[in-house]
């Protein structure tokens, strides 16, 4: 009954039901009751690859993780860290990377949290190496967020590594950049 009501839905009611689960969250989320003025919000974004069978819907080709290439789907989601609360979730087709979620995914989370310029400035977004595009860097800054997070290019690092001025050995890596 439940599954028959949802594929009865339009896109309006969609948009009615993520309005109502916006609201229900922020009636109950620590996160939307974030002090910014007494801590940063950080908020984690990533992407997993979740296998499933072809006939699933967004179901594509593409890397689920530790399964490696195969049939699935990749949820994307945003996370209050502090609050361990799960702010945004959204189902994507199998092949999708991060640099193409990104923005969706902040663009509702704004909506979700209300977030305003004076916010953003107060919100760390910490991503993975697959939404480190400097396009997507550059949106997030442009947007007034702080970031923390992995570059996607190892070529651009080790060419930065000579201008560091204070290099710490990490006594697990052998023969890292810092012994160059």
């Amino acid at each position: 009954m439940v599954q028959a009501t949802l594929n009865a839905c339009t896109p309006t009611n969609v948009a009615q039901m993520m309005q109502a689960l916006d609201l229900i969250f922020q009636q109950h989320s620590l996160a939307f009751r974030h002090t910014f003025r007494a801590l940063m919000l950080l908020l984690d974004l990533d992407l997993t690859g979740m296998p499933c069978g072809k006939k699933s819907e967004y179901a594509t080709k593409g890397y689920q993780g530790e399964v490696g290439i195969r049939w699935g789907r990749q949820m994307g989601r945003v996370i209050a860290a502090l609050y361990e609360e799960i702010v945004i979730d959204r189902l994507y087709p199998g092949n999708l990377h991060l640099t193409q979620a990104m923005r969706p995914l902040i663009e509702d989370l704004e909506r979700t949290l209300t977030l305003d310029e004076e916010q953003r400035k107060h919100t760390i977004i910490r991503l993975d190496a697959g939404g480190g595009s400097l396009e997507e860097i550059n949106w997030l800054l442009a947007r007034g967020y702080q970031i923390h997070g992995k570059d996607i290019s190892a070529a651009r690092a080790e060419s930065l590594a000579p201008f560091v001025q204070h290099w710490i050995e990490d006594p697990r890596q052998a023969g890292g950049l810092g012994s160059m």
